[in-house]
């Protein structure tokens, strides 16, 4: 068992060090529809964190969301976007939510 955790945090961190080598970084939705294109300031500026509050839980539909913290102006995304603004959450601050129209991923 302890050699499978110490397998698994070691891909997390190659993982990891793949991330930060690769200043560009696309994804798409499910469906393709939407796609995104970061960009990562190459100096650890970003600011990543795991948060495991109930509402990151729901909305992610696992133990937690990881969440990554970037200047808007780095991110573009294209594709047909829904919005909406979730105010139930337990700080009582609201989170904007973003998924594709089509396939809702």
């Amino acid at each position: 068992m302890h050699s499978d955790f110490r397998t698994n945090l070691t891909l997390r961190h190659s993982r990891y060090i793949w991330f930060l080598s690769h200043p560009t970084m696309q994804g798409h939705c499910n469906c393709g529809s939407v796609t995104v294109e970061v960009n990562v300031p190459p100096n650890n500026e970003h600011k990543g964190f795991v948060c495991h509050c109930r509402n990151c839980q729901k909305s992610s539909g696992a133990g937690g969301a990881y969440l990554l913290m970037l200047p808007l102006s780095d991110i573009t995304f294209n594709g047909p976007i829904k919005h909406y603004l979730d105010t139930n959450t337990n700080s009582g601050r609201a989170v904007h939510r973003h998924f594709c129209e089509t396939c809702g991923s």
